[in-house]
């Protein structure tokens, strides 16, 4: 993903934690027309089981996580010269298959 991208969907995420954390719902489930379950689902990821509001928080805030950290690398990535990023790209393209059959480096 892009950052651009990963700011969005960290954007998305901040707003569904804070309406979450104003809640305060603990551990009342989360009813399927919920505007908050839509934002969620929009935000693409696994759903908790249970589906409460504590759940769902605790999840978002994983994803949170989750998403600061592949922004860091994909923002490391994006200020790589050209040359660097398509070789970044052609290593993390390769399959286990072409990475045994490469020479060893020294």
């Amino acid at each position: 993903m892009q950052p651009a991208q990963l700011e969005d969907l960290a954007s998305r995420l901040q707003h569904l934690r804070d309406a979450l954390t104003r809640r305060d719902g603990g551990d009342r489930p989360i009813a399927e027309d919920d505007p908050l379950l839509e934002e969620a689902r929009a935000c693409d990821f696994m759903l908790p089981e249970p589906l409460t509001e504590a759940a769902l928080a605790h999840t978002v805030q994983h994803k949170l996580e989750n998403v600061a950290v592949l922004l860091e690398r994909a923002r490391r990535h994006a200020s790589l010269p050209r040359a660097a990023q398509v070789a970044a790209e052609q290593e993390y393209l390769a399959t286990d298959e072409d990475l045994r059959a490469a020479p060893p480096q020294a």
